[in-house]
Formats: C-alpha cells, sequence, structure tokens
C-alpha cells in the first residue's frame, strides 16, 4: 500500500508518523528506496529486503 494513504486513513500515526515522513522525505531527496526497519534486525536481513518497511521514492512509483 501507499505509505500517503495509509497516513490518511490514520492507520500509521503517532511516533510511525515521524519515521514514515522521514524516509519519505530521503527517498524522494535521495531518488533512492529506504528502509525502516528496527534497529536490532541484523544488517544483513535488511539489505536483502527480509525486513523492514521499503519506501520507494516518488518519481519510481507513477502509476502504482
Amino acid at each position: 500500500p501507499r505509505l500517503d494513504e495509509e497516513v490518511a486513513k490514520g492507520v500509521i500515526k503517532d511516533g510511525m508518523l515521524v519515521k514514515v515522513a522521514a524516509a519519505m522525505q530521503a527517498a524522494n531527496e535521495l531518488a533512492k528506496p529506504v528502509t525502516i526497519a528496527n534497529w536490532s534486525a541484523p544488517l544483513t536481513a535488511i539489505l536483502d529486503n527480509q525486513t523492514g518497511t521499503r519506501v520507494i521514492p516518488a518519481s519510481q512509483t507513477s502509476g502504482v
């Protein structure tokens, strides 16, 4: 699902809203995907997209 839609529906709120907003801004400014993950998750799992939430920049999601 699109993160902006989840925010609008109130699914993403409180402390997670700050993390999602920062991730969306970073992804858009870098024009690269970023991942929101637990600090204790193994780095290899994060890099292999086995855990966390991957945020794709808006420029790469047209039509999604």
